[in-house]
């Protein structure tokens, strides 16, 4: 929820006051992620993304009743972060666009909860998109948690949100760096329940609306299981060597591919 507040309130404030600050949205984007993997990093490893989820699952890093209670705790979060951004920014968003909800058209207010599509954007190139960008987010996720990489649990939200950015800057342009299937269908369904009507899902003849859905999920296992051929199985597995009684004992410090993580985000 704070992830998603912060991201859409950061929208809000790019949109109302003339959009003029593109790099600001992926800083607040970043940093509410950040400072959600710290907030919940110890509690359930900081999952805010169903297809990150799904790709530790895949790894065999969380059971399919964790994916399930994760997805739904994302999707709950994704709602109620947008509809406090939305109370938060009523009186804005109603003189912006004169209290007729749209989703297209210059006085469209959609985008502050929801990425959408460029014009241009092919059905196609919205797949591609998708795919490619959470590919890319699940590749350095997974590189970022597997603990053979050593890279030390507090500082690891701390490179998220430099991961956040790097995905923000590379892959927003098509359609707003979505990437995330709460991030897309939690606001929709806020959305709809606050006056935008059902063009938040009928945009493109219901085809956009699965996109962003489930795509992702395809992204991010393929990402997870690149990491793993391209690094992972080239990567030894550390030794520890203990001296006990006059012996050297040695611990399996790791056995696993793809280690267990602190945190398992997306934007």
């Amino acid at each position: 929820m704070l992830r998603k507040f912060a991201g859409t309130a950061t929208n809000a404030v790019h949109l109302l006051e003339g959009g003029n600050c593109k790099i600001c949205v992926v800083l607040g984007w970043a940093m509410g992620i950040g400072l959600g993997a710290y907030a919940a990093g110890r509690l359930s490893g900081g999952h805010m993304n169903p297809a990150i989820s799904f790709a530790f699952y895949l790894c065999g890093k969380i059971s399919a009743f964790k994916f399930i209670m994760y997805s739904i705790a994302q999707l709950s979060g994704a709602f109620m972060g947008s509809l406090t951004t939305f109370f938060f920014y009523y009186d804005g968003i109603n003189h912006f666009d004169g209290g007729k909800r749209q989703i297209i058209g210059p006085k469209a207010t959609i985008g502050i909860f929801v990425p959408w599509p460029q014009e241009y954007l092919s059905i196609s190139g919205c797949i591609f998109d998708q795919f490619i960008g959470t590919a890319l987010l699940s590749f350095c996720i997974i590189m970022l948690t597997d603990p053979r990489n050593k890279i030390p649990p507090a500082t690891q939200p701390v490179i998220l949100m430099f991961t956040i950015m790097l995905v923000g800057v590379c892959a927003g342009a098509n359609a707003g760096g979505e990437i995330n299937p709460a991030r897309d269908l939690g606001p929709k369904l806020m959305a709809l329940c606050v006056g935008y009507g059902w063009d938040v899902f009928s945009y493109r003849d219901h085809k956009w609306f699965l996109i962003p859905i489930f795509v992702p999920f395809l992204g991010a296992a393929f990402g997870a299981w690149f990491y793993h051929l391209a690094l992972g199985i080239h990567i030894s597995d550390d030794k520890d060597h203990n001296k006990m009684d006059g012996h050297v004992q040695m611990n399996e410090v790791s056995r696993v591919t793809i280690g267990k993580s602190r945190i398992a985000i997306t934007n």
